[in-house]
């Protein structure tokens, strides 16, 4: 989460700065590459997280008799990651050209859907932790699903054509050295929680 969080929030910078210059071609083709390398990096994440599940949650101290659980739990999760990363990546979007207040709405809403869904999922149908994981994988496309229609609708500066994906060799390195320091950032306080 933290990664994917700090990520989103370093493409943002790198929009904000273009949508502060002006210079609304710039603007849409951070975007359409933030959007890229998020889809990019959310399957590589999703895939190698996957595959060494077992080692990551021995290696922050998951108590053995807690490991089916917790495997189950974080699989699911981790194969919402995508939505997680759309989220992210959107609402950054918004918070860089000055748009704060819907990205917490929809926060705001699927929080309170993740909420009602766990509440029916794990006391109504005695889905266990994987209701609570699917629960929160809904919600978390349900958000992202509401700043596609929002930005659509709204932002003609964020409308995707192949030019928004053409990569440039700046951005991209701007883009990355922003995402990544961040991300990383983010990812160190939350590992340093965990263990």
């Amino acid at each position: 989460t933290g990664l994917v969080t700090g990520l989103a929030n370093g493409f943002g910078v790198i929009i904000a700065y273009w949508f502060g210059a002006k210079q609304n071609s710039k603007v849409n083709r951070a975007f359409g590459s933030s959007l890229l390398f998020g889809a990019l990096l959310s399957f590589l994440l999703t895939f190698f997280a996957v595959i060494f599940l077992p080692q990551l949650l021995t290696l922050v101290n998951v108590p053995q008799k807690h490991m089916t659980e917790a495997t189950a739990y974080i699989r699911i999760l981790l194969l919402g990651m995508c939505a997680a990363m759309l989220y992210n990546i959107l609402a950054a979007a918004l918070r860089a050209i000055g748009d704060v207040l819907a990205p917490l709405l929809f926060l705001i809403i699927s929080a309170t859907l993740n909420v009602a869904l766990d509440f029916s999922f794990v006391k109504h149908l005695q889905m266990g932790v994987l209701g609570a994981s699917a629960a929160t994988v809904i919600a978390q496309f349900i958000s992202a699903i509401l700043c596609v229609v929002y930005i659509t609708k709204k932002y003609p500066i964020f409308k995707l054509s192949k030019n928004s994906f053409v990569l440039e060799a700046d951005m991209s390195r701007q883009l990355w050295m922003s995402g990544l320091s961040m991300g990383l950032m983010n990812s160190l306080v939350y590992t340093g929680t965990l263990i």
